[in-house]
């Protein structure tokens, strides 16, 4: 998940414009993604901002991420 956000902030050329873009009032937002994931609302924005593909996007999206392991497990337990 670090990674694509990493790539993200790249992308918009650092935490300062990734806040300005957003209209953030503090940069402590850009750096809450690091840990509470990309915001499921901004996903759109990003990918037509920087074209980076919605996929990859997702991977950053922290309820994708749990959503991914709660159906890997639940696949586990049929087979």
């Amino acid at each position: 998940m670090k990674n694509i956000i990493e790539e993200i902030i790249a992308q918009y050329g650092g935490v300062k414009a990734v806040q300005t873009r957003f209209s953030y009032t503090e940069p402590m937002a850009v750096y809450n993604w690091r840990s509470r994931g990309i915001p499921k609302s901004l996903i759109a924005e990003i990918h037509l901002d920087t074209g980076i593909e919605m996929q990859r996007l997702l991977l950053g999206v922290k309820s994708h991420e749990s959503l991914r392991t709660t159906q890997t497990a639940q696949s586990e337990k049929v087979a």
